[in-house]
């Protein structure tokens, strides 16, 4: 390309199959949206610093970033804005899983679109937003975690994931997802074979809130909760009770033959009774009550 191009229009070199290799000169400012699309014979293409615009799938493979550029940035091949908290792009020729980066908030429109050697996802603990179309078309991908940070799920986000048999959510709050004109956040996916994951306690919330209930199985994730777990008892001795809060079947023993415990196993919620004896020295003890599920760290 000539060293005085300054600007790369909408779909110049698209579905060019035969393209085998592409420099940008420093002189381009702007990139427009598919400009590169279909050329997948092209391993990877160099954004110069000069560059401040990227319109939507403007290459599909790689996409290296010079360091000196001043809006985007890249990891691994993978674009990014310049902070690195919005993801932009995901070579389309990757397999495999990808964990989000933390500095990760928000996961632009189309950024995934097409990815279908991608087989699972697990967003970082800072995604706010999924945008549009941003995993639309990933046939391959099996699972997605899905945060708690994460807020809104814009429509058609996970259109035609066919592959999906897992989607966890992690938030006791279901996102908000995304519609308009009929279109819907999780469209053409297999709601029969597609098991939706959510936190201990909230199915029922799940099941009762638009396109979540569109689900046909919801099953929730094995947890734990326990009202207390420090206590303090006079040296009379004493009877403490405290709430044990799960979907688990559990067990619970103490190191120390004065505090004794009622019940030492259970299935589900219940009261656990600690009665510690009178200690007959003046020396302060400690004992720990252990309890332990499947599934439960």
């Amino acid at each position: 390309l000539s060293q005085a191009l300054i600007e790369i229009g909408e779909a110049a070199f698209m579905g060019c199959s035969s393209l085998t290799s592409m420099t940008i000169p420093e002189s381009v400012r702007a990139v427009n949206r598919v400009a590169f699309h279909g050329c997948i014979n092209v391993a990877s293409i160099n954004i110069p610093a000069s560059v401040y615009f990227l319109g939507d799938n403007v290459f599909p493979n790689r996409i290296d970033v010079d360091e000196d550029n001043p809006v985007f940035s890249s990891l691994e091949g993978i674009l990014f804005n310049k902070s690195k908290t919005k993801l932009i792009h995901y070579p389309v020729n990757r397999t495999g899983s990808y964990n989000i980066p933390l500095s990760v908030t928000y996961i632009k429109d189309n950024s995934f679109a097409g990815c279908s050697g991608l087989t699972a996802v697990n967003l970082s603990s800072n995604v706010e937003t999924i945008g549009y179309w941003a995993f639309g078309n990933c046939t391959g991908l099996d699972t997605v975690i899905i945060p708690p940070s994460v807020k809104y799920i814009d429509v058609q986000a996970f259109y035609n994931c066919t592959g999906l048999t897992a989607v966890f959510s992690q938030s006791t709050t279901p996102a908000v997802l995304g519609s308009s004109f009929g279109m819907k956040v999780f469209e053409n996916i297999d709601f029969t074979g597609c098991v939706l994951y959510v936190p201990f306690g909230s199915s029922g919330i799940y099941a009762a809130t638009d396109q979540w209930k569109d689900f046909l199985t919801i099953v929730e994730m094995p947890e734990m909760k326990l009202s207390e777990h420090k206590l303090s008892v006079p040296a009379a001795g004493d009877t403490i009770k405290i709430a044990v809060s799960t979907n688990l079947s559990w067990n619970i023993n103490s190191d120390k033959s004065w505090l004794k415990l009622s019940p030492e196993s259970g299935i589900g919620s219940d009261t656990i009774t600690f009665l510690a004896e009178a200690n007959p020295s003046y020396i302060t003890r400690y004992a720990t009550a252990t309890i332990s599920a499947a599934g439960v760290l």
